[in-house]
């Protein structure tokens, strides 16, 4: 019987609820960590998407703008007009415009990534507030332990 009551006092001691909680709290920043890792990868993945998107869209301004010079050119060619001066400064113009939706489309996907990208990368799971976690888990338990021992006696 005394062999029992030293084996289950020891088990209520504060040393095993303290070594329980250390590995609690390793077990949780292990947990963290795969779900930071997880989510930076399918952040890192749908700004691929957004970025593979933007270039598809960004070639579709370029040849939506090369289409329009193209019937231009055509309309003034048809109707006997002189492809210089106004006729060929609109058609220009026309080119620009259409390269610089491209490079908005481009750079607006870039920015979006890159914010994805951060939010995904953000680490929730931190050494250092795992283990300050811990030991004042840790400390609680032999501060009320110590209490418990103080009111025993």
């Amino acid at each position: 019987m005394d062999f029992l009551n030293s084996i289950f006092g020891f088990l209520g001691s504060p040393l095993v609820s303290m070594g329980v909680q250390a590995l609690s709290g390793a077990a949780q920043y292990k947990q963290a960590s795969k779900a930071d890792a997880v989510s930076a990868r399918a952040a890192n993945t749908e700004a691929a998407i957004l970025e593979a998107d933007a270039a598809v869209a960004s070639r579709q301004e370029l040849r939506m703008a090369d289409d329009a010079q193209h019937k231009q050119t055509m309309a003034y060619l048809k109707s006997g007009v002189n492809l210089t001066g106004s006729p060929l400064l609109l058609m220009e113009e026309t080119r620009r415009k259409g390269i610089e939706n491209a490079k908005n489309v481009t750079d607006s996907a870039s920015r979006k990534a890159g914010l994805i990208r951060q939010t995904g990368s953000v680490k929730r799971a931190s050494l250092v507030n795992t283990a300050l976690d811990t030991v004042g888990g840790m400390q609680q338990t032999y501060l009320q332990d110590q209490l418990l021992q103080k009111q025993l006696k």
